[in-house]
């Protein structure tokens, strides 16, 4: 999905080029979350935020933006892995799963505790430790 939207933004581009990069980046992330939500942080940046938190300046539930802090030179090379436990597919789907949230009991502390931990991975990823 990202590179999708990375290749409708490539259009568009061609078109109208009187807009500035971070707008073309904030559409493609956009664009890329209408169809995965994780596809919107591969867009820019190595480190990207994704939803909107005081921590971040310019954070926003809509695009990700990439991660204007300090980082480690311990994470210049950091990759992720994904490891699939089941090849069918999953009982709940991630539209669904984020629905429950709404009117849940433990909604309004869960996103505070994803806020509070925002903080305190500025401080890991410059120190790196």
């Amino acid at each position: 999905m990202a590179a999708l939207s990375a290749n409708i933004i490539a259009l568009e581009k061609m078109i109208s080029t009187d807009k500035k990069e971070a707008y073309y980046n904030e559409k493609a992330s956009l664009l890329a979350r209408l169809g995965s939500g994780s596809a919107r942080r591969s867009i820019k940046g190595n480190i990207v935020v994704w939803g909107e938190t005081a921590s971040i300046e310019n954070s926003s539930d809509l695009f990700g933006v990439a991660f204007p802090y300090e980082v480690h030179s311990i994470f210049e090379n950091y990759q992720d892995t994904i490891l699939l436990v089941d090849k069918g597919e999953k009982q709940v789907s991630s539209t669904v799963g984020h629905e429950l949230m709404h009117n849940h009991p433990f909604a309004e502390r869960r996103f505070q505790q994803a806020h509070e931990n925002i903080e305190r991975l500025k401080t890991v990823l410059k120190r790196g430790i």
